[in-house]
């Protein structure tokens, strides 16, 4: 079998199929909630799951890895990290270590609850969390109601859209670079203000 030719997306939906919310959980620890739960949501809404089972199983799936970047986080500490990131900075850059560090600083816990909307921001938020110690119960309530608002987002627009539910994937393209571009800003501004007091 040639597996260069098969359809990635026939191969998730059978998978969903044969493995029913498990497998809503376990893809959802690996892949981005836009790219997976527009998907889903057509599932449901040709009635092969039901919303809030797809919906527990995506944020349960989605919990599971974030518990083990904070974990991971939490017990390799700041200075390792930073050289590993250095040495190994495929998966993991120094540059996206220390920037989500500074929008830790700017923004507190609150990030951890909206930054799950954030495309590549949303894993990164466990690593402050963690590093920082934050107390695993805030870190759980805030992932759990930031994971869980946007997985029914995304899962609502794939039930509406249907057939079509691409188009999410597509318009979602758009609005990951715009966030991107608002975050640099905001880094950016700390930067300044921040070189602004010391020179005062």
């Amino acid at each position: 079998m040639d597996l260069t030719n098969l359809d990635l997306w026939a191969v998730v939906t059978q998978l969903l199929r044969s493995l029913d919310l498990l497998g809503v959980a376990l893809l959802a620890t690996a892949l981005a909630p836009e790219l997976l739960l527009p998907l889903v949501g057509f599932l449901v809404f040709r009635g092969e799951f039901g919303f809030w089972g797809a919906l527990l199983a995506a944020t349960a799936g989605a919990m599971l890895g974030q518990w083990a970047i904070y974990l991971a986080a939490r017990a390799v500490g700041e200075a390792r990290l930073l050289a590993l990131s250095r040495r190994y900075g495929r998966l993991l850059s120094e540059r996206d270590v220390r920037r989500v560090l500074a929008l830790s600083e700017r923004f507190g816990a609150p990030l951890v609850l909206f930054g799950r909307a954030i495309p590549t921001l949303r894993s990164l938020v466990s690593v402050p969390a963690g590093l920082r110690r934050m107390p695993l119960g805030r870190f759980s309530v805030f992932t759990a109601l930031g994971t869980g608002s946007w997985n029914a987002l995304l899962l609502y627009a794939g039930t509406l859209l249907g057939r079509n539910w691409r188009q999410v994937t597509q318009v979602l393209q758009s609005y990951s670079a715009a966030v991107w571009v608002l975050l640099a800003l905001a880094v950016a501004g700390l930067v300044v203000r921040r070189l602004g007091l010391e020179r005062v």
